[in-house]
């Protein structure tokens, strides 16, 4: 039963620790993460269906220039940037509307 326990909980820290370090590791080619996107970042919508990515940090232009948003309901939208490098973002990144334009990106 302990081997059982401590091998249980040996697997669900690897798990932890396998989440929080992706999310936390640059994204090949730059120097920030996924967690420095959205802490760093917000969205401001412009439209009914687009909006735009605005971060504080300069490191993060680049996502900035290639990536913007694209609102498939009314509070909810996913990033759609050109060219690969963004690859990442756009998979595990959503963002939601907080206010009637402005929203949080998170990955």
């Amino acid at each position: 039963m302990r081997t059982m326990k401590f091998a249980f909980q040996t697997a669900l820290g690897s798990m932890l620790f396998l989440c929080c370090t992706t999310h936390a590791q640059a994204i090949d080619g730059y120097d920030f993460s996924l967690r420095d996107v959205s802490r760093f970042c917000e969205v401001y919508k412009y439209s009914d269906s687009y909006g735009e990515i605005d971060c504080s940090r300069q490191n993060l232009r680049p996502v900035e220039r290639a990536c913007e948003v694209y609102f498939y309901d009314e509070k909810n939208g996913e990033l759609e940037c050109r060219g690969s490098d963004f690859r990442e973002l756009q998979r595990k990144c959503t963002v939601y509307l907080y206010s009637e334009k402005y929203g949080e990106i998170s990955c």
